[in-house]
């Protein structure tokens, strides 16, 4: 994977507890980060999914979005595997 080195300004108290976060998971602040923009990228994935299958959408093309947001969120190509 390809990494970009990036610079950011974050609140002071969330900077305390990102670096408390990783040294208790033994994990570098680059990897809180990034896990963190994932879990952001997921949920966005399932907003939405849910928004979609709230609005009456057909059960297939709620199915086919479902794999796409699933290839999307884990870079699999089927919710299946």
């Amino acid at each position: 994977m390809a990494a970009e080195k990036i610079s950011v300004t974050v609140d002071e108290e969330l900077m305390k507890w990102a670096r408390s976060a990783a040294k208790k998971r033994r994990m570098t602040l680059s990897a809180v980060v990034a896990e963190a923009l994932e879990l952001q990228r997921q949920h966005q994935a399932r907003e939405r999914y849910l928004k979609e299958a709230l609005s009456g959408v057909p059960a297939d093309e709620i199915e086919r979005r479902t794999a796409e947001a699933y290839r999307e969120i884990f870079g699999q190509s089927d919710a299946a595997e």
